[in-house]
């Protein structure tokens, strides 16, 4: 989710927290019935990644994009989830699945509209 869907998200569900890397745990240890801490990301911009699973916490830090590049950001959610994803299920490790979805959605957003241009560039690292 992105900054503000997770603070209204703990507005609903009465979390109290100090900042996003206390909220995405408080969230990654909600009961599930997987039975397990989910995984729960928080994007913020430009800001870090906040990627939790139970009492691990991590931030990732965004690559900043000149103001004048950025054309519409629709579709960044999506195309963040995208990018993670198939890193995600190619069981790449989550620095690389983060670093794929800020990739995607960082190219959707220099881009009028959710429209692929040529061949994306981004190579996932080997591990």
């Amino acid at each position: 989710t992105n900054e503000d869907e997770s603070k209204a998200f703990a507005k609903a569900n009465n979390l109290e927290y100090s900042d996003m890397k206390e909220l995405a745990v408080k969230i990654s240890k909600m009961k599930s019935e997987l039975k397990k801490p989910r995984t729960v990301i928080i994007t913020q911009g430009c800001d870090p990644v906040v990627v939790a699973t139970g009492d691990k916490v991590a931030e990732y830090p965004v690559s900043k994009i000149a103001k004048e590049k950025i054309v519409d950001v629709n579709g960044a959610g999506d195309g963040y989830v995208g990018g993670y994803l198939a890193q995600f299920v190619q069981g790449k490790d989550e620095a690389t699945c983060v670093a794929a979805g800020t990739y995607a959605a960082q190219y959707i957003i220099q881009r009028a509209g959710t429209k692929l241009e040529g061949k994306p560039a981004f190579v996932a690292k080997e591990s």
